[in-house]
């Protein structure tokens, strides 16, 4: 069995998610992987955008995911609301 890297996020959150959205646990770990973002972290992008927290959430999100009740600091600075942002984000559409 594989061993996975350490996660920048608790693995419930990720099996959570995963169920609530009916996605595959180790995609969500996948994307985790390689978008390398850390929970507190905002990536400026050459658009003006930036993309938040350990999912990369990128802020052209923030309009929708704040019908929600999403904030950028809930999902720049909380693990959890930003898997399950990352996750809602793939059910609605392809990455």
């Amino acid at each position: 069995m594989p061993v996975l890297p350490p996660l920048p996020v608790p693995v419930a959150c990720i099996w959570q998610a995963a169920g609530y959205y009916r996605l595959p646990p180790l995609a969500l770990v996948g994307i985790l992987g390689v978008e390398g973002g850390r929970p507190g972290q905002a990536v400026r992008n050459t658009d003006g955008s930036e993309d938040l927290g350990p999912m990369q959430i990128n802020s052209r999100w923030l309009p929708l995911l704040s019908r929600y009740g999403l904030t950028r600091a809930k999902i720049l600075g909380d693990p959890c609301t930003n898997v399950w942002a990352g996750a809602w984000k793939g059910r609605r559409r392809k990455w």
